[in-house]
């Protein structure tokens, strides 16, 4: 299940914005009116549940809700609605953790939501502040939670809408990901000898390539970027992922899979703009990455970095009939600070 925080031309709104107008909440049909509109300020998001492809929930970060503007109380999370197929799944309280990270991560001390739900947000660290006159002139009860009552992983965990949209490089340009990058992709990945070095064990067809970029990329762990040239060639993605902020860690990916962009620079500088994210802007203590032992170039290259061995998983990797060991390697952050002063 993947919890993913969209605006307006993100893949994922038209396919919410019909998901809301059918579902059998009634409020749904308000919120796909409200998108179809884009009623939204620049701080406002739509958070999704997605599992395969399909939508299994909402709800949203905006600026006000039902109460008369002589009310200052901001942020507030709305629409919170879970399918009845995923439900029993923790599903509300995972997006609501979501919203209070894009509080926090936008500076707000408190994040309110109305609600008639009687002992439900209560379970989430809310308190109850009063009932209150909507412009609609019913009556709800209006809930605060405050973001210092936050656990310091929930505050630099990492959303998607935290991720900049383009990294400038010397040489490279991390952007985010989007569709037209899919042919790259579902050529390169098909090519045998990425397919051994990534341990992809099938092909992918180009749905695939888009869900992965669209779905799976978006995760709330993980943060990803297609690398460019200068003029905007791609040539691969690199990405954070597994991002485990209350340990400290995260995982490392990069890929620059055509050998005519290889050994020029680019996966180098890659690599360390997103050490420099890792351990800067998330806050990272380690950061780790395996590598398949037959690979001897990569191993090279991630030494060259500052990468350490710190294990190996023997014969744990299997490709074209033959076993390969698999070699772990990490960065700390003070190894890496080490090496940026020399």
């Amino acid at each position: 299940m993947d919890i993913i925080t969209i605006q307006n031309g993100h893949p994922l709104w038209e396919k919410t914005m019909a998901f809301a107008s059918t579902c059998s909440w009634r409020a749904g049909a308000a919120l796909a009116k409200r998108m179809k509109e884009n009623a939204f300020t620049d701080l406002e998001r739509v958070i999704v549940a997605v599992e395969n492809d399909q939508i299994a929930g909402f709800c949203t970060f905006s600026e006000k809700d039902e109460l008369p503007d002589r009310y200052d109380f901001t942020p507030f999370i709305g629409f919170v609605f879970v399918d009845e197929r995923f439900r029993g799944r923790r599903l509300s309280e995972k997006m609501i953790d979501q919203a209070m990270r894009l509080a926090a991560g936008s500076g707000f001390s408190k994040v309110y939501i109305m609600s008639g739900e009687k002992g439900l947000y209560e379970k989430y660290g809310f308190s109850k502040l009063g009932d209150f006159k909507t412009v609609y002139g019913t009556t709800e009860q209006l809930f605060v939670k405050t973001v210092e009552n936050l656990s310091s992983s929930e505050k630099t965990a990492a959303p998607v809408s935290g991720m900049p949209e383009e990294i400038r490089g010397n040489r490279i340009i991390l952007r985010e990901q989007r569709d037209e990058d899919v042919p790259f992709f579902t050529y390169w990945f098909n090519q045998p000898q990425i397919m051994f070095q990534c341990g992809f064990e099938k092909t992918f067809d180009e749905e695939e390539i888009r869900h992965m970029i669209n779905v799976s990329h978006r995760s709330e762990d993980s943060v990803w970027f297609t690398v460019t040239d200068l003029e905007g060639n791609v040539l691969g993605e690199t990405g954070l992922l597994r991002m485990f902020p209350a340990w400290h860690q995260t995982d490392l990916t990069i890929i620059i899979p055509d050998p005519a962009a290889q050994h020029k620079g680019y996966g180098t500088e890659a690599t360390r703009l997103m050490l420099d994210m890792a351990f800067k802007k998330y806050e990272m203590h380690r950061v780790s990455i395996g590598v398949v032992g037959l690979n001897t170039e990569a191993l090279k290259f991630y030494k060259k970095i500052g990468f350490r061995q710190e294990g190996v998983l023997e014969e744990a990797y299997y490709y074209n009939n033959e076993y390969s060991d698999f070699i772990m390697m990490r960065i700390l952050r003070q190894e890496w600070t080490k090496e940026q002063n020399n």
